[in-house]
């Protein structure tokens, strides 16, 4: 059952078409950035003209290093391979073979989808090929290195069952039963990787990482489902306003790392604009109003989507949101921005997801059940004492977390998810 989360506040009267403005927004920081983040801002941009901007030949090997490093290289090509004779055949190969590695990937998860529907499981592919297609204009466009299916929480065992049987395993060195006990404590998917050809499939009870006070998982999205065409076929996806709130709650979790968090955002608000009463309220009441603005602004300081006026004022009248939208839109472009936290990262790490959660409740819930949780990782290290049994629903948790106290820390602020 989903957590219950703040009581809403009043909503925003919003008109159906409202005016559009930036004037209430910071100031944009791409006058900040040195040239080659400039370009890449321009390759990834939702406005076609921004993408016409021509790149320095030169310029080609740092800039698409940097891409691969943000996770847009996909769309980087795909922008510009029509527009210049600049790229040479290597990277033009690359391109194709990046290509037909999402189609491949599109492929498999229909396969999946079809294999848990005549099981009676219902699922959710969300990320991946289907927001290649419905966000960026096509498969290809997007880089992605899995596939992500929401399944409903009391089928996730069945599901891992149907996919085992078709040559998947578990990512790691560990017993089905007990990598099902971590995930449905403390986490909130199940990584497998088929034996043959190597794909990735996540299959996720929760799919936002339980970042919110609401968990959101099957029962909890269920309402706001919808199909779409994807390859010939219909298959769920989320609204247009979940999947905004969605994006912005997988950004913020992940601490606005790269580019593409917020590059999914910008394009989303483009290709499939909210209803911003709806999405407003629906935020609030998943306590993630202040995740919400943080990506909006984001994707407005970064690639000047523009916003009705009213959210843009929410932004500028809020100094959390604000100091949240400034810090990330700088920091996102930092030399250490892809690097694993470090202890003395800690107190930015903790200042960030307080002000983000915005709910102290809720914030020291998320911490503490980041710390008790062992990764699966710490199961492979881990050797369980010979007079504890395997039957004992504890015995994972003792050994992961009270043997090594410093493991918590790592755990809070080193792996994602």
């Amino acid at each position: 059952m989903p957590r219950s989360g703040p009581v809403p506040a009043p909503a925003v009267s919003l008109p159906a078409h409202p005016q559009r403005t930036m004037s209430d927004l910071p100031a944009s920081v791409r006058s900040t950035l040195e040239t080659l983040d400039q370009l890449l801002l321009d390759a990834c941009s939702p406005h076609a003209e921004a993408a016409k901007t021509r790149v320095p030949p030169q310029a080609w090997p740092e800039l698409l290093a940097r891409a691969e490093a943000h996770k847009v290289s996909n769309l980087v090509l795909a922008r510009w391979e029509t527009r210049t004779s600049d790229l040479s055949e290597d990277v033009r190969a690359r391109r194709r073979r990046a290509a037909a590695g999402n189609l491949a990937y599109a492929g498999r998860l229909l396969e999946l989808i079809s294999l848990l529907e005549k099981a009676g499981i219902p699922a959710l592919p969300f990320k991946g090929p289907v927001l290649a297609e419905t966000v960026f204009g096509g498969i290809p466009n997007r880089s992605f290195r899995d596939l992500d299916l929401l399944v409903p929480r009391a089928e996730l065992g069945r599901a891992c069952i149907l996919l085992i049987d078709l040559g998947y395993r578990p990512l790691h060195d560990v017993g089905l039963a007990e990598y099902l006990r971590i995930t449905l404590r403390g986490g909130h998917h199940v990584g497998l990787r088929h034996q043959r050809h190597g794909t990735h499939v996540e299959l996720h009870w929760e799919m936002a990482g339980r970042y919110l006070p609401v968990d959101l998982d099957w029962e909890t999205v269920e309402p706001f489902l919808g199909g779409v065409g994807f390859c010939e076929r219909e298959v769920l996806t989320l609204s247009p306003e979940t999947g905004l709130l969605y994006l912005c709650v997988h950004g913020a979790k992940e601490y606005w790392r790269i580019l593409d968090h917020v590059v999914c955002v910008a394009w989303h608000l483009e290709r499939r604009p909210p209803d911003w009463n709806r999405v407003l309220d629906l935020a609030r009441r998943w306590g993630g109003e202040r995740i919400l603005l943080t990506g909006l602004g984001l994707a407005a300081q970064l690639f000047e989507v523009t916003l009705p006026k009213a959210i843009a004022g929410m932004i500028t009248v809020s100094p959390a949101v604000r100091r949240l939208v400034e810090r990330q839109s700088r920091r996102i472009f930092a030399e250490d921005r892809l690097t694993t936290l470090r202890l003395d990262s800690l107190p930015e790490f903790l200042r960030m997801h307080w002000t983000q959660l915005g709910d102290p409740v809720h914030f020291l819930r998320w911490v503490a059940r980041r710390m008790t949780t062992p990764a699966v990782e710490d199961l492979e290290r881990a050797e369980p004492p010979a007079q504890v049994g395997d039957d004992s629903p504890k015995t994972v948790f003792q050994m992961a977390d009270m043997r090594a106290p410093m493991q918590a820390v790592r755990r809070l602020v080193g792996r994602r998810g």
